[in-house]
């Protein structure tokens, strides 16, 4: 990395800051500053983004999206999570009213952009917490605002010498496709 100067990390957080931390045990350092860091798929924790921060020093922001191409929020620099409405339409199911005026549910998704297999009211499985509907993000965008993602927590498995082995959804995609197939998978 040092004598590549990458300027933009993108990736899955729990991996991005593992990797940080492999950086910061074995008493190495970057020699530059990268501009960005991105992360999407899974949740940042609050311990990640530090980590992750005291290494890159970048500014660090992440999104939220689904495979099944239903749902995307973007973090904006104010920290909150922002609906891209042209892309979808988010729904809180379950609702729970929180004493500030926010609230919390499980994510309901429906997709505009996938026109042979439309997902129409998709339960994620994920849950979130909405904004009060008269909350103005001082960003300025207009859509649905998110304050957090509470979904989205990634398991690993932890050796006997302390490595942690994350992400087996690859190990899996890869036997499905060499069992069934590249085209019925």
């Amino acid at each position: 990395l040092n004598r590549k100067k990458i300027n933009v990390f993108t990736g899955y957080p729990s991996i991005i800051s593992q990797f940080c931390e492999l950086i910061i045990k074995n008493s190495l350092s970057l020699d530059y500053r990268p501009a960005l860091v991105t992360l999407g798929a899974e949740k940042c924790f609050e311990f990640q983004r530090q980590i992750i921060s005291k290494v890159t020093g970048a500014f660090i922001t992440d999104q939220y999206g689904l495979s099944e191409g239903c749902a995307n929020l973007s973090r904006c620099i104010y920290g909150n999570y922002h609906e891209d409405s042209e892309f979808c339409y988010l729904e809180c199911h379950d609702r729970v009213d929180n004493q500030d005026g926010s609230y919390t549910g499980k994510i309901v998704a429906t997709g505009f952009s996938n026109t042979s297999f439309p997902f129409i009211r998709y339960l994620t499985g994920d849950t979130a917490t909405w904004a009060p509907k008269t909350f103005q993000c001082p960003c300025g965008r207009k859509s649905k605002v998110i304050f957090d993602i509470e979904g989205r927590v990634e398991d690993y498995v932890l050796t006997s010498d302390g490595s942690k082995f994350m992400r087996f959804d690859y190990i899996f995609k890869e036997l499905a496709i060499s069992y069934l197939g590249q085209d019925e998978f």
